[in-house]
């Protein structure tokens, strides 16, 4: 998705398979925290998403440093992942 392309807010969950049709992803990774991958919403994100996310990495906090970048940026590789969404 371009980096510009940002949704927040009251509808953003719901209406990320929309999205990810509209750009033709269909293997996305989702980044986000520990907390937030814990949680009930991530499976909320995972099913409006209609199956594109290939996969969660967990390991971003808060003033991200280098190496967790590297990782995901790894990992997305690895998946052969589309796009990137940021969920936090």
């Amino acid at each position: 998705l371009p980096i510009d392309d940002v949704h927040t807010g009251s509808g953003s969950i719901a209406n990320l398979g929309v999205t990810l049709e509209k750009y033709g992803v269909s293997r996305a990774m989702l980044i986000t925290g520990n907390s937030l991958a814990a949680s009930p919403l991530l499976d909320r994100v995972r099913d409006a998403s209609g199956g594109r996310i290939a996969d969660v990495f967990s390991a971003a906090h808060q003033h991200v440093p280098r190496a967790a970048v590297l990782a995901a940026a790894s990992k997305a590789r690895e998946l052969g992942a589309d796009a990137v969404i940021s969920f936090g």
